[in-house]
């Protein structure tokens, strides 16, 4: 079966330091999923997931979202681009 590498760009409104640490203490332990990117100025996050068989956005979607609950963040979540890419040579 393909893997695939996947990068979620979300904005979560009230985004901050106190939430990005909850998030960081979430994903920090996972091996196939990355805090790639945050900037509580703009509530932004970027997720990296790594070595899945997710394939459809919506998989990648539900995924990410499992672990924002497990950080406490549910609500003012928007997902504001998810891209995904089967691996292979040549990709960053």
């Amino acid at each position: 079966p393909a893997a695939y590498d996947a990068l979620v760009v979300l904005q979560i409104d009230g985004f901050d330091q106190a939430a990005l640490d909850r998030l960081a203490k979430v994903v920090g332990p996972e091996t196939d999923l990355s805090l790639e990117y945050s900037c509580t100025w703009a509530d932004v996050v970027v997720l990296q997931v790594r070595n899945t068989s997710f394939s459809e956005r919506a998989d990648v979607i539900t995924y990410a979202r499992r672990y924002l609950e497990q950080a406490g963040i549910q609500r003012g979540i928007e997902v504001l681009h998810v891209h995904v890419e089967e691996q292979g040579m040549g990709k960053c």
